[in-house]
């Protein structure tokens, strides 16, 4: 494992897409059998700037826990799932590129904003409904909201 490590990973930092990073840190991780269990001390070296925070500012079991160190360093990193949502609502479609390649990209969107690896069908239908009812309400009424989710957050993320 250790002689194979440093061919396969790299560092990562703020400047970096941290997201894109992590969705190729995991396929490469299976590929490799390295166990699950294990993901999380393999990446760790490998963290720098607000990444490497992130790690080390979470308890010992919880950076050892990949999932756990995942969404800390996305939380971190502004990587939420309604940045996610936005993205995807943002996306256009641009005549100069390849019609398929855009295709993909529009369901990569979507499948980050709906989490499927980690959603019930149920809880992304969930997902669905209230991001449209949330743009549908009055401009007010949707403020008081997002106030109330950001609230809602901060207490649960500290």
């Amino acid at each position: 494992l250790a002689t194979t490590l440093p061919q396969v990973v790299a560092a990562v930092g703020c400047p970096d897409d941290v997201e894109s990073y992590l969705l190729a840190f995991e396929p490469t991780a299976t590929r490799e059998a390295w166990p699950p269990e294990q993901w999380a001390g393999i990446i760790a070296p490998f963290l720098l700037g607000e990444a490497q925070k992130a790690y080390f500012d979470l308890e010992e079991e919880a950076a050892a826990d990949y999932p756990q160190l995942k969404a800390e360093i996305m939380a971190r990193m502004g990587i939420t799932t309604t940045v996610r949502a936005q993205r995807f609502y943002k996306w256009r479609f641009n005549e100069r590129q390849a019609p398929r390649s855009q295709m993909f990209d529009l369901i990569h969107l979507a499948r980050k904003w709906l989490r499927l690896e980690s959603q019930s069908p149920a809880q992304m239908v969930e997902s669905l409904v209230l991001d449209r009812y949330l743009r549908e309400l009055p401009s007010g009424l949707r403020e008081q909201c997002r106030e109330s989710r950001r609230r809602f957050n901060k207490a649960i993320n500290g």
